[in-house]
């Protein structure tokens, strides 16, 4: 029973987490209604704000995203066939269209748009409407697809559909594609999370982007999450940005700036909100590798936010904010005035994870941006409230869609039958929803409607617009010559694509004294693909850092002579503590590395030896860059620099120049720390140290001090060094911790040291007889045979034959080799208990099976049978007590941590209270396999030699792949070895786990879960 609870709580701590099944419920919650009617009652409104319910079940169900026409009516996409409940509505998901018929703030009608299998759970909904309602197109996302449904006739039903995009990977995934929104320049942006993978355009063929680049997650250059702009038809698609791991949907204010959410791998705090600069890289893989951020790598940051994203190594654009745990949801910008005006140009954002809907207060810091959070709405009350989005109507009010259910996402759903739409508007102003008119027939009407912060009405006045073309250009200067900035960059959007001569707009625009509007008039010439290079010779010293930030991306894909002289001058400016300046001088130089740093060197000169233009060094990439690199490795202690930072950044360096670089740093300078001689070493896989006494001498020292560490193992396997196998016998034999242990033994495998393991299997007395418990780790055919013998010999001690037993069952083989001897009747009894309890825990289905006919358990616990939920859901629990049995009789923290005690395996559970419903607790523990958060899938390695290895996959790269144990142990394979992986549709924790414990146990455990919150 040694990792009975660990399995428990690191499945449903994963398997569950990404639903965020949040707050605990007190008795009087758990037994609140559900009924519309108090669907209010359990939400807490802002100061200055009031909140109504505008539509409920059976008008809707489970809306996971909403559009609101120019009408005020509200699109909704409707899930019911989603992954466990797929075919429960056998004639396939809805787009519904709610309306309210008298103004009274409540929906009247309920239509179906379009019912049908052929869009079963779509994630995203963009309205494009016409003013009489002919014509209307519904771009909804959905599995591999993304379709347009179109109304002809204006009678609110499809009649026909045209596709977008296909071959999206993703289907029933809540990581695959996302909402498309009409973006202030006429154009469409939408994004796909890290299971979307790929795109292609309506004829099943891949698209290649404006950059020339072949979308997909292949690193070539895109990988995981990525944002597009594209055209209406789908044309002049862009790549924006990528490296996420899944941002729900983005929004685009009026001046073009992209915002987006994006999720963390669960149970790590690390969810974010990200300003979307044009070309960058976000930071979830390595950039190069694909690696997890789970791999230990140099320099990475103490914070586990930065560690989780990267931002440590160059090339990596910040986040803007980070939120802690959770699931973020749907995003938008309000650009309207109902509403009381400190929300005014605020981000609004659905956290379902938490049961808030929240604004973020942007400010401009440096070349980027910082926020702060206020709630709008929670359901600090009804911890099914769980808003999914959040759009804004066109009299300003806005609109939150609520899945309303136990859980939110992650792969499940608990309920099928209940969904709300609420209504915020300024408290004290009434429930009447007067939604404003506009004459579209005329370009003064039409224009009149770009004022509206809704954006379908929007949508139909830029297609009006469109149609008259250089008519409407009058009426449209008029607006941008209104002195409002909102409108004034709506303007100037319009006029880039009705002007005849869109100079003299963009001259207006750089001549403003609002750096919005400057930054507008760029954006404006790089998309009508103006000559950007008098631009930004025009606005080289511009005083706004955010203006500088827009110059820098102007240069991107530009290759030209002078673009590499303007860069100079622009990197000349950099400041200390601004990344994301430093970032955007990073993705202009991209390509041309090589002309930007050699002519940005002929400006500074030596300046580029000290802070701030070290900076620029460290995120170069140039031929030049190691050579300068190694110099300010050999000055840092003189000039106090941070060694890890300019090692990690030789990573990014191409061949031939790191690896000379490198060894002429380790050839020419003796003084060196050890600690870099073996940073060195590490880039230089070739290099020989039996030729280098004193970078060998180095090696040992540095060995000396870092004992146990995985360097210090990876250091003696890579360098052959037998010297050292007494000492990783003694680690075996007393070891600090079990991973510790397990290294040191495979060490001396890989040392060729297999004799001395099974040496020590006939030597070790009864205090160390645990050692053979980690030599069963190791998963090796001759040292499984040997503890198999011991299981056998009488004349073993009984904890050595314990031991021996408990090794085997580490590894699939080794199980096997049990299960043989329970079939031929040969394992003694007194084992067959601890066999049993390990075996019906196996990772492996077969052997499970084979558990149950051979070495059946005996009746757990105390053969209670447990209530139904909603009697568990009542009974009364103990915490201190479930502590007791989270530390002691489950050993859970051999998998997860709490406040920074137990093992880094499962999701971190210092939060998991404030995460997980009370119901929720108890589902996971007895249907784990019902859902399994994304990224902690049990993975099935099939080895060249016949071996198996499961777990968790920590990390998989080009080069090798790295599973982890429920035990927290970690084993890396290189790629060449693996016949075959497979990802498992079974939980690592086999079902009806709850039979271990007691009913008190379960309830005690659950109540000590419920208070782990978030402070």
């Amino acid at each position: 029973m040694r990792h009975l609870f660990c399995y428990f709580v690191f499945i449903f701590g994963i398997g569950l987490l990404c639903y965020s099944f949040v707050d605990a419920q007190s008795p009087k919650e758990a037994g609140a209604s559900r009924e519309p009617t108090q669907a209010t009652a359990g939400l807490d409104v802002a100061d200055g704000l009031a909140c109504t319910l505008f539509a409920a079940e059976p008008m809707v169900v489970n809306p996971s995203a909403i559009d609101v026409d120019h009408k005020g009516r509200v699109w909704a996409c409707e899930i019911v066939n989603y992954r466990k409940s797929l075919g429960s509505r056998p004639a396939g998901d809805r787009i519904v269209i709610l309306e309210d018929l008298n103004g009274d703030g409540q929906a009247d009608q309920s239509k179906t748009f379009y019912q049908g299998a052929d869009i079963d759970s779509p994630h995203g909904i963009c309205v494009l409407g016409t003013p009489d309602g002919h014509g209307t197109r519904a771009i909804v996302s959905t599995g591999s697809r993304v379709v347009i449904l179109i109304d002809d006739d204006g009678d609110d039903r499809c009649d026909r559909q045209e596709e977008l995009f296909t071959g999206i990977q993703g289907k029933q995934h809540d990581h695959g594609i996302h909402a498309f929104v009409f973006g202030p320049d006429g154009k469409l942006y939408f994004n796909i999370g890290n299971s979307g993978k790929e795109i292609c355009d309506a004829r099943g063929q891949p698209i290649r982007d404006l950059a020339g680049n072949v979308v997909n997650d292949r690193r070539t250059p895109y990988q995981e999450g990525m944002a597009f702009r594209c055209n209406l038809d789908g044309n002049d698609f862009e790549t924006l940005a990528w490296n996420f791991r899944n941002p729900w949907m983005l929004t685009v204010d009026s001046f073009g700036n992209i915002w987006q959410s994006d999720n963390d791998d669960d149970g790590n705090r690390g969810t974010r909100v990200n300003f979307v600069m044009e070309f960058g890289n976000y930071g979830y893989k390595d950039e190069l590798t694909g690696a997890s951020w789970w791999m230990p790598r140099t320099g990475q940051d103490d914070e586990l936010p930065g560690k989780h994203w990267h931002v440590n190594d160059p090339g990596v654009v910040p986040s803007m904010l980070y939120t802690g745990s959770g699931s973020p949801a749907g995003i938008t910008i309000y650009e309207g005035k109902l509403l009381p005006v400190n929300f005014h140009g605020q981000l609004l954002h659905c956290e379902p994870g938490h049961n808030v809907v929240r604004s973020y207060r942007v400010e401009e810091e440096g070349a980027g941006f910082s926020a702060e959070i206020t709630e709008i709405l929670k359901g600090e009350r009804d911890p099914w409230f769980r808003p999914v989005d959040v759009k804004v109507a066109p009299d300003g009010s806005l609109f939150v869609a609520d899945w309303y259910d136990p859980g939110v996402g992650g792969h499940n759903v608990e309920d099928l039958q209940k969904g709300r739409i609420f209504r915020i508007t300024p408290f004290g102003s009434g429930n009447n929803y007067e939604v404003p008119t506009y004459d579209f027939a005329t370009p003064v009407g039409t224009i009149a409607a770009l004022e509206n912060p809704n954006f379908a009405v929007r949508a139909i006045a830029w297609q009006q617009i469109l149609k008259w073309g250089e008519q409407a250009e009058p009426e449209i200067a008029k607006l941008w010559e209104s002195g409002d900035p909102l409108l004034q960059a709506r303007a100037l959007w319009l006029l880039g694509a009705v002007a005849s001569d869109l100079s003299g707009y963009v001259d207006s625009a750089l001549n403003s004294d609002d750096s919005r509007i400057r930054i507008v008039g760029l954006r404006l010439a790089r998309q009508h693909q103006m000559d950007m290079l008098p631009l930004v010779r025009r606005l080289m010293h511009d005083p706004s850092p955010q203006v500088q930030r827009e110059l820098a991306i102007a240069l991107a894909n530009n290759n030209s002579k002078e673009a590499a002289q303007l860069w100079a001058q622009l990197a000349d400016k950099t400041e200390e503590n601004d990344r994301w300046w430093l970032e955007a001088i990073g993705i202009a130089a991209r390509g041309k590395w090589d002309s930007c740093l050699e002519a940005w060197i002929k400006r500074v000169g030596d300046k580029w030896q000290y802070p701030p233009s070290t900076d620029i060094v460290w995120i170069s990439r140039s031929k030049a860059t190691p050579a300068r690199l190694a110099e300010l490795i050999l000055s840092a202690n003189e000039n106090g620099f941070d060694l890890d930072r300019y090692l990690r950044a030789f990573d990014f360096q191409s061949e031939p120049g790191k690896s000379i670089a490198l060894t002429q740093l380790l050839e020419r300078n003796y003084s060196l720390p050890p600690s870099v001689v073996v940073e060195i070493l590490d880039r230089l896989p070739k290099f020989d140290i039996t030729k280098s006494p004193h970078t060998k001498g180095a090696v040992k020292a540095y060995l000396d001090s870092q004992r146990g560490t995985d360097q210090y193992f990876q250091l003696i396997r890579r360098y052959q060094l037998r010297e050292y196998q007494d000492d990783l016998l003694a680690q075996i034999i007393s070891p600090e911790d079990d991973q510790t242990s397990v290294e040191a033994a495979r060490t001396i495998l890989a040392t060729g040291g297999k004799d001395q393991l099974l040496q020590i299997t006939s030597s070790l007395d009864d205090t160390h007889a645990a050692a053979l418990i980690t030599i069963g780790q190791v998963d090796d055919s001759d040292l499984n045979l040997r503890l198999l013998d011991i299981v056998r010999d009488e004349s073993s001690t009984m904890p050595q034959r314990m031991a021996a037993v408990q090794g085997l069952t580490k590894s699939i083989s080794g199980q096997r080799l049990l299960i043989q001897q329970a079939k031929d009747g040969k394992l003694p009894e007194q084992f067959q208990f601890v066999a049993a309890d390990a075996l019906h825990l196996s990772s492996n289905e077969e052997i499970r099976q084979q558990a149950e006919k051979f070495l059946p358990l005996p009746q757990s616990a105390n053969a209670e049978a447990l209530p139904p939920l909603r009697h568990l859901l009542r009974e009364t629990g103990f915490a201190d007590q479930g502590q007791k049995i989270f530390a002691e009789v489950g050993t859970c923290a051999d998998c997860h941590q709490v406040h920074g005690k137990g093992k880094q395996v499962g999701p971190d559970l210092s939060e998991i209270g404030s995460k997980l419903s009370k119901e929720a607790m108890y589902q996971a523990i007895m249907d784990p396999s019902a859902g399994i958060s994304h990224n902690y899938e049990q993975y099935i390695v099939i080895l060249d030699s016949g071996k198996s290895m499961t777990g968790l996959l920590v990390s998989e790269t080009d080069e090798a792949v790295t599973l982890r144990n429920a035990e927290g142990i970690d084993t890396t394979v290189s790629q060449d070895e693996i016949e075959d992986m497979f990802k498992s549709e079974i939980s690592l924790m086999p079902a009806e786990l709850q039979r271990k414990l007691t009913k008190q146990q379960l309830v005690d455990l659950v109540e000590y879960l419920m208070t782990l919150k978030k402070p």
